[in-house]
């Protein structure tokens, strides 16, 4: 009887602990990305902040991609995912002739009680892998395309 118990108790906390060990990885995020009329006028003015001219700049906007970045990212003790967009910029420089395009990427940040977005030169969090890009499935690809 006290074998029957024993065995019975084994299999049940064997079963509990991998069922714990099948959770899914806690993340930080998830938040939904925002509408394009809602972020573009608040990235452009980011950016227009940044140029000489801003009047000159011309953008050009790829499309919306999910990504995953490492945990202590924005001061979180989990693994963070959110949303990342490119932006191409090319303005005129102090002698009137346009300098050259520069790359920047916004992330899409959300702790469940405030959204926001940072504005990054270059792609060092891709390149350093702290970020990766991501698909998390059919559910979570935006609606609308990007426009051009």
């Amino acid at each position: 009887m006290i074998s029957r118990q024993l065995v019975a108790t084994t299999i049940l906390l064997g079963l509990t602990t991998a069922g714990q060990a099948a959770k899914p990885p806690k993340y930080n995020s998830d938040a939904p990305l925002p509408a394009e009329e809602v972020y573009r006028p608040i990235i452009k003015g980011m950016i227009d902040g940044i140029l000489r001219d801003p009047y000159s700049a011309v953008y050009k906007w790829g499309a919306p991609y999910q990504i995953t970045c490492k945990k202590d990212l924005f001061r979180t003790a989990e693994r963070w995912r959110g949303w990342a967009i490119n932006i191409n910029v090319n303005a005129k420089n102090a002698y009137g002739g346009y300098a050259g395009a520069s790359d920047y990427y916004v992330m899409f940040m959300s702790d469940g009680i405030k959204d926001d977005m940072e504005l990054h030169t270059g792609f060092a969090a891709f390149d350093y892998k702290i970020c990766r890009r991501e698909n998390w499935g059919p559910d979570s690809i935006p609606t609308s395309p990007p426009k051009q």
